[in-house]
């Protein structure tokens, strides 16, 4: 199960779990940034909120766990944040696979240069 977000400043929050191991990659400018955390498997759906620190994504595993999303970077919350007047933001049911990075092929090698010619003297 995955699921993604599209957020207010337009990068795409994308968040699955497998193995235990729950994985966030963020998306934004062309720029793709991954985290991921030991959540155990997942009691219940992450939940993501707006909140006056920023955007709050929680997620109930073995325990719950908090993690923040501010100026696109992603960042794990050691305390619990407060959520009292914050506002739930919508969270699409996404195919594992949708989750997963694209894998970009590598770059081929450079060819060696040829070498250079010897140098002239000087005063020649």
């Amino acid at each position: 199960m995955a699921f993604q977000a599209k957020l207010p400043s337009d990068a795409v929050l994308k968040i699955s779990n497998s193995g235990g191991q729950t994985h966030l990659t963020l998306q934004s400018d062309g720029k793709t940034q991954s985290s991921s955390v030991s959540s155990g498997e997942w009691k219940a759906s992450p939940s993501l909120f707006d909140s006056s620190d920023g955007l709050i994504l929680k997620i109930e595993g073995d325990d719950a766990h908090y993690t923040a999303i501010k100026d696109d970077s992603i960042q794990s919350l050691s305390d619990v944040p407060d959520l009292k007047d914050a506002k739930q933001l919508s969270l699409k049911e996404i195919s594992d696979a949708d989750a997963e990075i694209p894998h970009i092929k590598p770059i081929e090698p450079l060819k060696p240069m040829k070498p250079m010619a010897p140098m002239k003297p000087i005063g020649s």
